[in-house]
């Protein structure tokens, strides 16, 4: 091989890689990580509760609201929820900023929209907000839909792929172990393991990137983490080979100060931490970031405070801002 063609190739990537870059739209992961590159293999693992249905549907509007054919394989919960966790924010984010204009009293939360106990006098900017949504997501599409039948989650993976991947910028998986070949006698850690096998291949070969979710193992109460570290992924082994990108998020119950005490922790508070990245910033992995989830309006807040995280995420140490790495630039300080 000559220098020639080194360069050549070299630059056909960096080219490749720079136009087909997408952004998450969360801040800490895009500063840390810089983006989701064209070959990547995401996985996002998540606590029961910790928010990932409501991060994976925030992940593909992101991508989408770029103008970016964008899949969401939405197999954990229908098309209907899905749009309904779509629209909420919007609906609420007008009614809390603007909550002066409705009867007093007036009162909104997600359970309450999702069950339709929401007052009358939300209809007409549900209609106009749901209007606006649909024409600021022409470019996502939610699978199955209620014409796939069934049977739909039992394909294939690699049947899934390949259905979806020649019209997408971004597939979105919610989550893996939905996803299994029913016909086999295989275990469901076996499935995986394959599952994640065959995405590798598929996802070099195509270079269509895809983020999947998955289950974090059941908690052990006696395990020191306090922060899910990669071995806590369910089935962790080869779904952590095989991706690029590991991600865990969690609900956070208290947080450390300087003072080696703790304190407890805001409504809403997350611990987003980035366990393994192929390609990221200088000490990305050194740190977990607590990013703040707005339970009114279901939206994750633009600001995270970093916190220097062990291997194992059982330690964890309020950073000064003179300690801040260069790339967090929505950092802020905590107040512990």
């Amino acid at each position: 091989m000559s220098i020639g063609n080194v360069y050549q190739r070299v630059r056909l990537r960096q080219e490749i890689n720079r136009i087909k870059l997408i952004k998450t739209g969360i801040s800490f992961l895009d500063e840390a990580v810089g983006g989701i590159l064209p070959d990547a293999l995401w996985v996002i693992g998540a606590s029961t509760g910790s928010g990932k249905t409501q991060l994976s549907t925030i992940l593909a509007e992101n991508s989408a609201k770029k103008g970016l054919p964008t899949r969401l394989l939405a197999l954990e919960r229908g098309r209907d929820e899905v749009h309904s966790r779509m629209l909420y924010p919007r609906v609420a984010q007008y009614f809390f900023s603007h909550i002066s204009e409705f009867p007093e009293g007036t009162k909104l939360s997600w359970l309450a929209f999702f069950y339709g106990h929401v007052a009358e006098c939300f209809d007409a900017l549900i209609r106009t907000v749901a209007d606006k949504m649909k024409a600021e997501l022409t470019e996502l599409d939610i699978i199955p839909d209620s014409s796939a039948g069934p049977d739909w989650n039992r394909k294939d993976i690699s049947t899934v792929y390949k259905e979806v991947c020649e019209s997408s910028r971004l597939i979105i998986l919610d989550h893996l172990h939905m996803l299994r070949d029913c016909e086999s006698d295989r275990g469901e850690l076996d499935a995986v393991a394959e599952n994640m096998r065959t995405l590798r291949q598929l996802i070099y070969s195509e270079e269509v990137p895809m983020i999947v979710f998955s289950h974090l193992r059941k908690r052990n109460f006696q395990s020191p983490w306090v922060v899910p570290p990669l071995e806590e992924l369910h089935g962790s082994s080869e779904i952590s080979k095989r991706a690029d990108v590991v991600v865990t998020i969690s609900r956070a119950a208290k947080l450390p100060t300087k003072d080696g005490s703790a304190i407890i922790a805001p409504e809403g508070s997350t611990w987003v931490r980035v366990c393994k990245a192929r390609h990221a910033e200088v000490g990305a992995t050194d740190y977990a970031a607590l990013m703040t989830f707005d339970f009114k309006t279901m939206t994750y807040k633009e600001n995270y405070t970093p916190y220097l995280c062990n291997y194992m995420g059982s330690e964890l140490k309020p950073c000064d801002y003179k300690d801040f790495e260069p790339w967090m630039q929505s950092a802020r300080v905590t107040n512990g």
